[in-house]
Parts: structure tokens; C-alpha cells; sequence
């Protein structure tokens, strides 16, 4: 933890205005009390009997701090999709067969399809990502009910209805992306050089929760 230049700036011409003397733990906890006096920095260290330090993960679009690639990448695609892809919705046809009850999510409402439709888990790990990274993923799940009501059912059927298709905005004469998967590979070839970068030692703000990934959180 480390004094934030600005915040600290402000504290010290509050306390030359005060005109007192305080003890320097007293400083010390003015300092924490306000996520903008300080920030944080964060190193890795080498695990016990091996040759590679832990690395961390930057998602440089809002400078989030992750444990794992695939976390950065994640997250990138669920809070900045829009920054490298145009996406457009189609009319196509609904999923074939009978489906009598489908998984919705408790917290939102949002249906989720049939556990075993091809989608589901897809679907499952794009909404915690997107709404509910915060909230550990098995917690999360405990609050998916089934529903058994056939307008529930065909709602969710309409939904199905609408394909999203991405276009590349860097590369746009390059052809359309037909699934999230799709997206999720041709970003890890073209964008995520300069979008997610592996490092040893970050900063962040005051405003830890924020800008860590859940797993480091719960380290720290």
C-alpha cells in the first residue's frame, strides 16, 4: 500500500491548516480512510519448487488485475465487447424438438434454456460474468430454478429465434463471427496482445474490490 500523490496532497494541506502535530500512525490511518489517499501495489512471488513466478493478468481497458489468462480474457469480452466488435442480430429458426421446462436465473429473471440444451452452460458463465462476478459461481448457480410453464417455455423459444453475429471493427471485410466461441478464438488472435497484458508487479487503486479479480481478492 502505497500514498496516493493527489489525496495525500489534500490531507497535508488539511492538517497545515489545522495546525497541530499528529503521531505518524494517526497519518497513517487518515490515509486508509479514504480509498482515494492511497493505492495498492502488488507483486508476485516464485511458488516453492518452481522455476516460474505466479503472474498476474491486466485487462488494460479498465486496468483489472486477474490470476489467470482466461480470467483477463473473459473478462475483456464481457465488459468491452463493443470496443473491438459490431454486433447484429438476425432472425433464424428456433431449436428443434420439445422442450416442457427451462432453467431460469433467480436473481435476474433471465432464461437460461433447457441444463441440457448445447448452450446452456455458455450462457450460464456469460451471465455470471457479466452481472454476477462479485458473487463466487457456485452461489451464484444454487439460484437457477427450473420453471415448468409453457409461456416461459416459448419465450424462451422466441429468444432462440435471434442469432448475434460479430463483425471484427479493426477488420470489418473480414468476414462475420457466428458464436461467442467464435469471437472468444479470433480475439486471442488479433486483439489480445494489446488488450491483456501478463505482468510481475501492478498498481491499483485505493478501490481494491473494484479492480481484483474475486480469487485474488480472497487472497488478499
Amino acid at each position: 500500500m502505497i500514498p496516493e500523490e493527489k489525496g495525500v496532497a489534500l490531507l497535508a494541506k488539511r492538517i497545515r491548516l489545522q495546525g497541530r502535530a499528529y503521531p505518524l500512525f494517526d497519518i497513517a490511518r487518515l490515509i486508509t480512510q479514504s480509498l482515494d489517499r492511497f493505492r495498492v501495489r502488488v507483486s508476485t512471488v516464485q511458488p516453492n519448487g518452481t522455476d516460474v513466478p505466479q503472474a498476474l493478468w491486466v485487462c488494460r481497458n479498465d486496468q483489472t488485475l486477474w490470476l489467470t489468462e482466461a480470467e483477463a480474457i473473459d473478462h475483456a469480452l464481457s465488459k468491452h465487447l463493443d470496443q473491438y466488435y459490431l454486433s447484429e442480430k438476425t432472425k433464424t429458426d428456433p431449436p428443434k424438438g420439445n422442450f416442457s421446462f427451462v432453467a431460469q436465473c433467480g436473481l435476474s429473471g433471465v432464461l437460461l434454456g433447457p441444463p441440457n440444451y448445447h448452450g446452456y452452460q455458455t450462457k450460464l458463465k456469460e451471465l455470471h460474468a457479466d452481472r454476477y462476478a462479485r458473487m463466487h459461481f457456485d452461489r451464484f448457480k444454487s439460484n437457477v430454478k427450473i420453471v415448468h410453464d409453457e409461456e416461459v417455455v416459448a419465450k424462451w423459444l422466441e429468444e432462440q429465434s435471434w442469432t448475434t453475429e460479430y463483425t471484427d471493427k479493426a477488420n470489418p471485410e473480414a468476414g462475420k463471427l457466428h458464436s461467442i466461441e467464435e469471437v472468444q478464438e479470433h480475439f486471442k488472435q488479433h486483439h489480445m496482445a494489446g488488450a491483456v497484458e501478463e505482468v510481475r508487479h501492478a498498481e491499483v487503486s485505493g478501490d481494491f474490490q473494484k479492480q481484483a479479480s474475486r480469487p485474488m481478492r480472497d487472497l488478499v
